[in-house]
């Protein structure tokens, strides 16, 4: 146990002047030094597909290594509209709105309220199935509103899940 203490304890003190507010700057210098390094490679690696080819940048075998051939003008197809969430569910502890599952083609999805006799605005977004429907502003005690969700991508919104009416 005290090997265990002591190897914990060295990988505390290795890190403390990240954890105190060392140089920020050290740390940002090396993630762009790490990102330039990757990208050199990935240039090298498909200049190197493109030089072993009569296709040059149209080469099929850049697809199998998972870049991007390039496509003759017209020939991009454009994304697809999000797909309908799944059925939306309130939590009123956590103030949250979730769906089984991000929308076909979503990327991203949007909740909305609406007040009764109110209008309908937007209440959060997130990146995951669940989305706070109190990130721009509180709700107001005793409301009753009805919230639902969007699926949300480079193409707009898409069609709305189900309302779930809660008072807050």
């Amino acid at each position: 146990m005290i090997t265990q203490i002591t190897n914990q304890l060295a990988i505390v003190n290795a890190n403390q002047p990240i954890a105190t507010g060392g140089s920020s700057q050290g740390a940002t210098d090396a993630r762009d030094l790490a990102l330039t390094v990757r990208q050199t490679v990935i240039a090298r690696v498909r200049g190197h597909y493109i030089s072993a080819s009569d296709d040059t940048d149209q080469n099929a075998e850049l697809a199998r290594i998972g870049l991007q051939a390039r496509r003759d003008k017209g020939q991009a197809q454009a994304q697809e509209p999000p797909g309908v969430p799944g059925t939306a569910t309130y939590d009123a502890a956590a103030k949250t709105l979730s769906v089984p599952a991000m929308p076909e083609h979503g990327t991203s999805i949007a909740a909305y309220r609406q007040p009764a006799g109110g209008t309908a605005v937007l209440a959060g977004t997130s990146l995951t199935t669940t989305v706070a429907v109190d990130d721009i502003g509180p709700l107001t005690p005793g409301i009753t509103y009805q919230f639902w969700v969007t699926g949300h991508n480079s193409r707009g919104y898409g069609p709305e899940s189900n309302h779930v009416t809660a008072t807050a």
